[in-house]
């Protein structure tokens, strides 16, 4: 697995990747929220193993730029997939996308028929007759840079993100579980 740094439209944006030298198909893992490419980090390695597999972090989020006037909407994020994608080659992907990021797959796949190959959904906003009122705070402009700047006050040793996702990982209903790695990685 490798961290990589681009810039895009502008703005860095950093990714990991993993399993280049596969020979499988190219599979973009989308984080929610409140997370970022090292959300994957249970599954990247395994998946790597049978396919190219992408994890950007999203603009607001991990490594990649904050920008206070930046696009922080589903299309936004979609667009900059898809540019990333062009960048490094790729005409198209298979998208996972969880939570928020299931929204920004879903709008890929919406905005690019011709460059998603499969799309695959784990809790994700947005599939409800109406995206919820968090989902549409979300994509305001600044919000992302907001709450990137208010969790970076948190208090050191509080339970955040990695600790949430391990729990959810050993619940009874896991939200990333190695079956689901395993199906993705056929």
């Amino acid at each position: 697995m490798i961290r990589h740094h681009t810039e895009l439209h502008g703005h860095a944006m950093s990714y990991l990747e993993a399993g280049r030298g596969s020979g499988g198909p190219v599979v973009v893992l989308v984080h929610g929220l409140a997370g970022n490419a090292t959300s994957w980090l249970p599954v990247l390695r395994q998946l790597g193993e049978r396919a190219h597999v992408l994890a950007p972090d999203l603009l607001g989020h991990g490594e990649s730029a904050a920008p206070p006037n930046g696009d922080y909407s589903v299309a936004g994020h979609a667009t900059r997939l898809r540019d990333l994608l062009l960048r490094l080659g790729h005409e198209d992907a298979s998208l996972v996308g969880h939570s928020f990021g299931g929204g920004v797959a879903m709008t890929f796949a919406h905005q690019f028929p011709e460059r998603t190959d499969t799309l695959t959904l784990i809790a994700s906003g947005g599939l409800g007759p109406e995206l919820s009122i968090a989902l549409r705070g979300a994509t305001l402009p600044g919000v992302a840079y907001a709450a990137q700047t208010v969790s970076r006050l948190a208090p050191a040793g509080s339970p955040g993100w990695p600790t949430a996702a391990r729990r959810a990982s050993a619940s009874p209903r896991p939200v990333i579980s190695t079956g689901w790695a395993a199906h993705c990685a056929r």
